[in-house]
């Protein structure tokens, strides 16, 4: 018996919507010019829906440490987040760590966005 990823695709995105909130994700703008002096190309911001998480790390690498990890859990839409975005949530811009996503069965379901600091 297959399992209809689309189906449960489409439920995480109606829970983080149902009980999340909008940020807005920044993507840069494509380089132009020579790859040894490239121009910036201008950023394209998109409105996300995130459900916003804190937890504390305590192992890492068998090693007993304290370190605060705050991650946003991001709906698939049309925009999928990468390293090099930033996301602005309640005003404050924050430089994206990590992005994980929830793919079982090669199906992005939400994407785990890790902020820096």
């Amino acid at each position: 018996m297959d399992f209809d990823y689309a189906e449960l695709q489409a439920d995480v995105t109606e829970i983080l919507t149902a009980a999340g909130f909008t940020a807005t994700l920044e993507v840069p703008g494509t380089g132009t010019g020579p790859a040894y002096d490239p121009t910036p190309g201008a950023p394209t911001t998109h409105s996300i829906t995130v459900v916003d998480d804190q937890f504390d790390q305590t192992f890492i690498t068998d090693t007993l440490v304290r370190k605060q990890v705050r991650t946003l859990y991001m709906a698939v839409g049309g925009v999928v987040p990468t390293e090099d975005c930033r996301v602005q949530v309640d005003g404050v811009w924050h430089e994206i760590d990590k992005v994980r996503p929830v793919a079982p069965g090669n199906v992005d379901l939400l994407y785990a966005i890790e902020l820096v600091g």
